[in-house]
């Protein structure tokens, strides 16, 4: 098992990246995750990413099964990109089950308020952000609304990467987690970020990526 330490960023870590729509969490975590890792699977929930990305589509639940677990290799994809045509929540709990029964890939979750509405974590969600880590399952979840998501996909994460909040309302559920430097989201540039991790004393304020 990998250790997570502050700005490495492993393929069984956990991120939670939440930030108004155009703030630069995507490119985020293009940059941070998608490009770096080996084994990703990026869940267009949105169903708009998937343009922006130099990656196979898949469409359909059987598309994803096949590109994790077929017996010839040269059908199996180390990176592609899932755009559901009905983003439910059976449906994202199916795609977590997956990946972690796969073992060993990270899950990128853009835009997780489009499945939640204020429920606590599906199974197989919950399995990932609890035990993913053994088997080198990691997640990465965004939205625009942290205060729609169940708060374990936000505590249970090494890595917080917030970026500007406009409501009150979600900076309070960011508060809980990573205390009153939540307030800074009100008033941070565009494209400057909160960056908190377990090992760090204190949240920081971070400066635009170079994307």
């Amino acid at each position: 098992m990998k250790e997570s330490k502050p700005w490495s960023i492993a393929s069984n870590d956990r991120l939670f990246v939440p930030g108004k729509t155009g703030s630069g969490k995507t490119e985020a975590v293009k940059k941070l995750v998608l490009e770096p890792l080996d084994r990703v699977l990026f869940l267009d929930i949105k169903g708009r990413e998937h343009r922006n990305l130099p990656l196979p589509v898949l469409r359909s639940i059987d598309d994803v099964h096949t590109s994790l677990f077929a017996e010839d290799p040269d059908d199996r994809l180390d990176k592609a990109v899932f755009t559901p045509e009905k983003p439910t929540i059976d449906l994202f709990d199916e795609v977590c089950r997956l990946v972690y029964q796969k073992g060993n890939h990270h899950l990128i979750a853009d835009e997780l308020k489009s499945v939640y509405h204020g429920s606590g974590l599906t199974e197989h969600h919950n399995l990932i952000m609890t035990n993913g880590r053994d088997k080198g399952v990691g997640m990465t979840s965004t939205t625009q609304r942290p205060k729609r998501i169940p708060i374990e996909a936000i505590s249970e994460a090494e890595h917080v990467l917030a970026f500007k909040l406009k409501t009150k309302t979600d900076r309070d559920r960011m508060e809980e987690v990573v205390g009153e430097a939540a307030g800074q989201l009100r008033s941070i540039d565009p494209w400057q970020f909160l960056y908190d991790h377990d090992r760090l004393d204190e949240p920081t304020i971070c400066e635009p990526l170079d994307i």
